[in-house]
């Protein structure tokens, strides 16, 4: 009591069911197809002498009650929903505030005055939305230099190699160089 192989091939079928098939007429078509197999499984423990009648309503109760309490619990359907159509994507409106917040953001944190945001190539992308910036200057040698500089001029955990690293241009590693570590190949010398 209960029978252990009906409980667990019909919470087999319900699992099937809460996560494969979409809510709505596919699934209730689905659990009405289900009960065809358990039935047959059923009738065929009972004949055999496997199970009694009490042991299989148990067994099929838990094993229906069980599954679906936990999708109801934790995998709602109103929070992940399951469909099978090719949704559009998402592509954000660069626009407004977030196009300010782009800019200003920017210009805080790398000093670029930014002229023109636009999305492109948004059917490719899946969802993502790719941006074109045009800044003021000499875009290049600003905006990799100020990304590479924030991203080595700190010494983290005792590095002595780049503790007096360069802070602006175009940058190739190298031990050898005067300051500490790196080399200011393109632009102005290591300072």
């Amino acid at each position: 009591m209960p029978s252990i192989q009906l409980l667990f091939f019909t919470a087999s079928l319900v699992v099937i069911l809460y996560t494969l098939v979409p809510e709505g007429r596919w699934r209730n078509t689905g659990k009405w197809v289900a009960v065809g197999p358990v039935a047959l499984n059923a009738l065929g423990r009972v004949a055999l002498g496997a199970d009694a009648p009490t042991d299989i309503l148990v067994g099929v109760a838990l094993g229906v009650t069980v599954p679906l309490v936990a999708y109801r619990w934790f995998t709602p359907n109103e929070v992940y929903p399951i469909s099978y159509r090719r949704a559009r994507g998402a592509h954000l409106d660069v626009g407004g505030a977030r196009g300010q917040a782009i800019r200003r953001a920017l210009a805080d944190q790398l000093g670029l005055v930014v002229t023109d945001i636009t999305p492109f190539g948004l059917s490719g992308s899946a969802g993502s939305t790719p941006l074109r910036i045009t800044v003021e200057g000499d875009p290049p040698r600003q905006l990799f230099g100020k990304l590479y500089a924030q991203s080595h001029s700190a010494p983290t955990g005792g590095t002595s190699w780049a503790a007096n690293s360069c802070t602006a241009g175009w940058r190739t590693r190298s031990r050898s160089t005067p300051c500490g570590g790196w080399s200011n190949k393109r632009t102005t010398p290591c300072r």
